[in-house]
């Protein structure tokens, strides 16, 4: 199977991994969507949000990884967007067990 690319900059890698993790619990909270777009307020949200909206889990997924490697992310670049990712799941006050699930799985792709 060929593999699932994107011509993403880091800025819709961001906003994309963002709202995918807002998703987590199947629950697309208002202050969720807030907090992205207040990270992330460059016009991407719209249309990456709606790319997503098109995707299933796999296909996220390898979308998600295959730009980090492509891009090739610096270590700090990392850290600042698992703290972001934390930020969305914070934005509601509560971590949820697919949140939780989701960090994890997200931090070994990242």
């Amino acid at each position: 199977m060929k593999p699932i690319t994107t011509a993403w900059n880091k800025e819709e890698l961001k906003t994309y991994a963002l709202i995918y993790c807002a998703h987590a619990d199947f629950n697309e909270s208002k202050v969720e969507m807030e907090y992205i777009y207040t990270k992330h307020p460059s016009g991407h949200f719209d249309a990456m949000h709606k790319e997503y909206e098109g995707d299933n889990d796999f296909i996220s997924i390898e979308k998600i990884t295959n730009t980090v490697e492509r891009l090739g992310l610096t270590k700090e670049e990392k850290e600042k967007l698992k703290d972001e990712i934390k930020g969305v799941f914070m934005a509601d006050n509560v971590i949820t067990t697919e949140e939780e699930n989701l960090m994890r799985g997200l931090s070994h792709i990242i």
